[in-house]
Parts: structure tokens; C-alpha cells; sequence
């Protein structure tokens, strides 16, 4: 009697392991098939949305102007940009980050789209290329200016070229889970 005891507590043992067997294996399944059931869907929050974000991407409304400035004097060139949402704006000389400081003021008011670049006290060091890059969520825009010293000619733009700024409109793509 006793050995049929033990078997069937053995039997009892492998009967409970195997249901926890079971039952993992079926959480598992479970979670796959969440899994397949939310591909190629953005999943936020608990909820499962279609489509693509909205809003738009920057773009300049007023662009900058390149100008000649005699020595000494200040140089202001003023902007506009829209996007949704608001841009972040950084700003580049001759491909370099341009940080604000007593000689360049860097401006941008988020409510008005107001971009602006003060440069004081124009000298033979400061000519070159400014960009002013407008970046949100669904693309980026740039607008650059040349600073040319007075006497010495502006550099050609390229036939067909949009004077005065260039500007890339670039959409996002949306990434699929997987």
C-alpha cells in the first residue's frame, strides 16, 4: 500500500508539473500572438494606433538675404519658420556648430516663428556661410546666407538654384515592429 502511495504521489507531482508546463507554454503562445496581432502598428500607451503622426514639417517662410556690411558694422538677418511641432533651430558657420556669444546673437521666438542672427562688429573673420536649420519629428529645413567683405564679389548659385537658401524637406518614415 505504501509503494502505490508513493506512485501516486509521483504521479501527482509529474501531473502538477506538467500542468505548469502547460500553462506556460500557453502564456507564451499568448504573448506571440499579441505580438502578431499588434505588427506593423505603433502601440502607445496600451493602445494600438494606425497611421502617421500629424502636423508638418518646417519650412521657411521668409528667408535670409546675402548682403555686403562694411567693416566694424553690425549684420541682422531676420527669418521665419512654421512647423507642427515647433522646430528646434541650431545654427552653422562654414559647417561648424555657431554658439551664441557677444558677437553672434541667435534668436528664435517659438510663438511668432521669428528666427534671427545678429553679427557685431563685422570683420575680415566673418565672412562665410550661416545656416539656420529648422528640425521637427517629420523633417528639417535649412536656410543659409553669405557674408561676402565689401569689394570682393558674391559667390555664384548655380543655375536653377533657390536663391539665397537652400531648404530639405525630408518625411520620416514610420518603423514597423516586428
Amino acid at each position: 500500500m505504501r509503494r502505490s502511495s508513493e506512485m501516486s504521489q509521483q504521479q501527482q507531482q509529474q501531473q502538477v508539473s506538467s500542468q505548469q508546463e502547460i500553462r506556460q507554454e500557453q502564456r507564451t503562445t499568448q504573448q506571440r500572438v499579441v505580438r502578431q496581432q499588434v505588427q506593423g502598428m505603433v502601440v502607445q500607451e496600451g493602445m494600438i494606433i494606425q497611421g502617421y503622426p500629424s502636423g508638418t514639417p518646417p519650412v521657411f517662410e521668409k528667408v535670409f538675404s546675402n548682403a555686403r556690411f562694411a567693416q566694424g558694422g553690425d549684420a541682422v538677418f531676420e527669418g521665419r519658420v512654421t512647423g507642427d511641432p515647433k522646430p528646434v533651430i541650431s545654427w552653422t558657420r562654414k559647417g561648424a556648430p555657431l554658439m551664441a556669444s557677444q558677437k553672434h546673437q541667435l534668436r528664435y521666438e517659438e510663438q511668432t516663428g521669428n528666427v534671427s542672427l545678429l553679427i557685431s562688429r563685422i570683420g575680415p573673420g566673418d565672412e562665410g556661410e550661416y545656416t539656420c536649420t529648422a528640425r521637427n519629428q517629420l523633417g528639417e529645413a535649412m536656410c543659409s546666407v553669405y557674408i561676402q567683405p565689401e569689394g570682393v564679389a558674391m559667390p555664384v548659385q548655380p543655375q536653377g538654384a533657390r536663391r539665397d537658401t537652400q531648404i530639405r524637406q525630408t518625411q520620416q518614415q514610420m518603423t514597423q515592429m516586428q
